[in-house]
């Protein structure tokens, strides 16, 4: 499981402030960070889906769900 969240963990290395599963600021920067990497591996692994999207057939779009309130946040 840990291996899922290691990429989105170094991109997250630049965090200011603590770096802890306990600093919530640092675990949404995470989140976020794992989804915009998700979408460029389903682009990367998929040249079918990213072809359609080029041309303008599809729409790839990662969203982050925020549990505490229920809001949705587009990213890129």
């Amino acid at each position: 499981m840990l291996s899922k969240i290691k990429p989105a963990a170094a991109m997250s290395l630049d965090f200011k402030g603590e770096k802890t599963s306990q600093n919530e600021n640092f675990i949404k920067l995470v989140s976020e960070n794992n989804v915009i990497y998700t979408v460029d591996q389903i682009r990367k692994k998929s040249p079918i889906l990213k072809e359609m999207e080029e041309k303008g057939e599809i729409k790839i779009a990662g969203v982050f769900y925020n549990l505490t309130d229920g809001t949705l946040e587009f990213l890129k």
